[in-house]
């Protein structure tokens, strides 16, 4: 059931006031019951939400763990002093 939450909370479900979101028929009742949210109508205008993008592939060589390796001159260079020669 698509349910328009009127306050937040959080559960079962965790909604933010004015969220709209489908979830499982009983647990809206319960919510709906509660006066945390309200049932809203679907419209058949529209078209279901698309699945969200999967994750970018990655490289077999890769590790998505490790750290990038930095470049070997992009480290900032530090002044030394010159000591003057007698």
């Amino acid at each position: 059931m698509r349910i328009k939450a009127l306050k937040n909370f959080s559960g079962m479900v965790c909604m933010s006031m004015g969220e709209v979101r489908d979830v499982r028929d009983d647990i809206a009742n319960d919510l709906i019951g509660a006066e945390y949210a309200e049932a809203v109508e679907r419209d058949p205008a529209k078209a279901p939400d698309p699945d969200p993008p999967a994750d970018p592939p990655v490289a077999p060589d890769s590790d998505p763990n490790k750290a990038p390796e930095s470049e070997p001159n992009s480290a900032p260079e530090t002044s030394k002093a010159k000591t003057p020669k007698k």
